[in-house]
């Protein structure tokens, strides 16, 4: 427990722009000390779990480059990856190998069976959900190496470490946690959706347990409020009976967090007719207890930072 935290900065990545923001963790809210967001040209940034992600290295580097700058003297910081640039997986195993390698060996092995590729050379992490006596519950991710490093080394002019990588909206879920567990309870039924920046990220929790993931790119559409409420419903719709698989698993989840770059007005009541759940937009102000006066005061502008922040708190 600490009641005097020095801020940590957080880097957001996305096919559409970069964030950067330090933060304080002040309970359950934010304490943001500077922010930045830098556009990416289209076509510079392709998240991808199987091939290089960055297409244009000379205006990836001016990108980086005009944030970092923004930051000065930064010497580490906590990394958020687009989640379509990672491989995650949630595995039920009867045996865990004590050796951190042969435990690396088995989720690749799960990996490449679940989603045929093959994944080479890639740095895994894991993190232990749920023990039994004849079963762990293990959430699994794995970046390939080559996408990786490009991330890493930001650019060659600035020698930062990288101390913690996760793709973004685990950082996001991280951050309203607190506030969906007031709202759902501590073992709730619930579904948590992220849809920022062209990804969109499906998670289902059971008696507080994460028991499904989905993680769909989406690519640019020019389109109105009531098209993404349509692709949504859609896509959601798809998860929901994959998760329940004829078990008759839904009728016991009560609500639908949902943090959205785009909303309509009739989207609550959509929703609640055709999934019979309770939703719950999520926003940034809900979270963010103080920002610079020069941070803009545009919602669209908030949500493109609020992953860098969240990522600053949880690293």
């Amino acid at each position: 427990m600490g009641f005097f935290r020095r801020g940590h900065i957080g880097l957001s990545i996305g096919p559409t722009h970069l964030s950067l923001a330090s933060a304080v963790q002040r309970g359950e809210s934010l304490d943001i000390g500077h922010c930045a967001v830098e556009a990416l040209e289209e076509g510079v940034c392709r998240p991808s779990p199987v091939e290089k992600n960055i297409l244009q290295i000379d205006r990836w580097r001016k990108s980086v480059r005009s944030i970092l700058d923004r930051f000065p003297r930064i010497r580490h910081l906590t990394l958020a990856l687009p989640d379509s640039a990672v491989r995650m997986l949630l595995l039920d195993l009867q045996q865990v190998p004590k050796g951190q390698k042969d435990f690396e060996k088995l989720i690749q092995w799960h990996m490449e069976k679940t989603f045929l590729y093959p994944l080479g050379e890639s740095r895994f992490s894991y993190h232990v959900l749920a023990r039994g006596p004849n079963r762990t519950k293990v959430l699994a991710t794995a970046v390939k190496k080559e996408v990786i490093e490009q991330y890493e080394s930001l650019d060659a002019a600035y020698p930062i470490e990288t101390r913690q990588i996760a793709p973004s909206s685990f950082y996001l879920f991280n951050l309203f946690r607190p506030l969906m567990t007031r709202t759902a309870g501590e073992a709730g039924h619930l579904i948590f959706v992220c849809l920022l920046d062209q990804s969109l990220t499906i998670l289902v929790f059971d008696r507080g347990h994460l028991s499904f993931i989905r993680v769909k790119e989406c690519p640019k559409k020019e389109n109105d409020a009531e098209d993404s409420d349509d692709f949504l419903l859609e896509e959601l719709d798809h998860s929901l009976s994959f998760y329940d698989g004829g078990e008759n698993r839904l009728q016991n989840l009560t609500h639908l967090f949902l943090l959205l770059e785009r909303t309509s007005p009739e989207m609550e009541a959509r929703f609640q007719e055709v999934f019979h759940l309770t939703p719950v937009f999520l926003k940034p102000s809900q979270v963010i207890r103080s920002a610079p006066s020069s941070v803009p005061e545009s919602p669209e502008w908030t949500l493109r930072m609020i992953s860098a922040a969240a990522a600053a708190v949880g690293g």
